[in-house]
């Protein structure tokens, strides 16, 4: 009745706002973790939807906080913003070639997810690099056509998240035959590139290159990126170096994490010797990559300070339960046979046979990806990243 008599709060849209602000970051980062299953992100799409329904319903009483807000340093403000303008018919061309490089990347963002798609082609030609890339990445969303010489500049030169996606939508437009092949070089300048790295790995495997297998094996030791390149490609002829390399202790903590994708029950076995490990945080990582593979997490109530892997600011230490690694080993030794008669594990769910809206994020994105590479699944990354996932199967 308030809304009615009164008309919208301030403080009421702005509410909405500030929840998007930390639902949209956490879908994205969902859509690809163990943490989340499908009903999980289900129920956060349907929060994300209510949100922005109440946007668009506010109208001409939120408008001027909605443009105020696409020029926010937050992508999930920039997005909502530019989601909620979008779905109210607004054009955001000259917003965008304002942006900064974030906020434009985060507008391409929308466009990818809305439910019409504008004529973005034009956006290819716009001075900033940003919506350049931005505007491709919506466009590739769609299974849409880029020229791939738009692209090309933005793969070295400019802002680190603008060229990491730069290589992701080139690497899509490749997979696609849309777009010449790269050169193995190339790739390899960028795995040494902290800054695209990860976006190139992940390139290299959606576009289907050859040698990256027998690459990966071989900086496996080397190079947790490769490690958790050859655990998701890989399979039980790569046990072996798999579980080498999850052993070397340079590799740092997130190796328990890369090797855990490899889901073999051999990589189980060899997780529960670091389970007991005397470093907290080496134990603390273990059991975790244990949990991702067989849905079995035990604690004590002892406690310790610890990192998360790749973390190394001692503010950021949280306080976490050590796991109870007797109770782990008297379970394993009893479910171990089950575990045994399948391939690849995550949570407990056999990944390889699993419809992939039964798997978590991580396994069913890791999944994907290796039947993309194989040349089993044809390269659809709406599949993977666009939004609302859940309501496109």
């Amino acid at each position: 009745m308030l809304l009615e008599l009164h008309g919208w709060l301030p403080d009421l849209i702005e509410a909405h706002l500030e929840s998007l602000d930390f639902l949209f970051p956490q879908w994205v980062s969902a859509r690809a973790s163990s943490d989340y299953a499908w009903a999980e992100l289900a129920r956060m799409e349907e929060r994300i939807e209510a949100n922005l329904d109440a946007l668009v319903l506010a109208g001409d009483e939120a408008e001027a906080l909605i443009e105020a807000s696409l020029a926010s340093d937050s992508r999930g403000v920039v997005t909502a913003a530019a989601l909620v303008s979008i779905r109210n018919g607004v054009l955001l061309f000259d917003a965008w070639d304002a942006a900064s490089p974030a906020a434009a990347l985060a507008i391409g963002e929308a466009y990818g997810f809305a439910t019409e798609l504008a004529v973005l082609e034009p956006v290819l030609d716009s001075s900033s690099a940003a919506a350049v890339v931005g505007a491709a990445y919506a466009l590739t969303l769609r299974g849409r056509k880029v020229a791939h010489e738009k692209l090309s500049p933005h793969l070295v030169d400019g802002p680190d998240r603008v060229r990491a996606l730069a290589w992701r939508v080139m690497a899509d437009l490749v997979a696609r035959s849309l777009a010449p092949a790269i050169a193995r070089r190339t790739f390899e300048d960028a795995f040494a590139d902290e800054a695209v790295a990860d976006a190139a790995w992940w390139g290299a495997a959606w576009s289907r290159q050859s040698w990256l297998s027998g690459h990966a094996t071989a900086l496996a030791t080397r190079d947790v990126r490769a490690l958790r390149c050859l655990a998701q490609l890989g399979g039980a002829s790569d046990r072996a170096r798999v579980i080498e390399a999850m052993n070397t202790e340079a590799l740092g903590l997130t190796r328990f994490d890369a090797a855990a994708s490899l889901g073999q029950v051999d990589v189980a076995d060899a997780l529960l010797i670091h389970v007991a490990a005397k470093d907290p945080a080496t134990a603390v990582a273990a059991s975790r990559a244990f949990w991702r593979m067989t849905d079995q997490q035990k604690l004590l109530d002892a406690s310790a300070q610890v990192l998360a892997p790749g973390e190394d600011d001692p503010d950021l230490a949280e306080t976490v339960h050590l796991p109870d690694v007797a109770a782990l080993k008297k379970w394993w030794s009893s479910a171990r046979g089950a575990f045994a008669a399948g391939p690849r594990w995550a949570r407990a769910t056999d990944v390889d046979k699993a419809e992939l809206t039964a798997l978590d994020g991580e396994a069913r994105t890791a999944r994907f990806l290796r039947e993309v590479h194989g040349g089993k699944r044809a390269p659809e990354l709406a599949l993977l990243e666009r939004y609302p996932l859940v309501s496109r199967g």
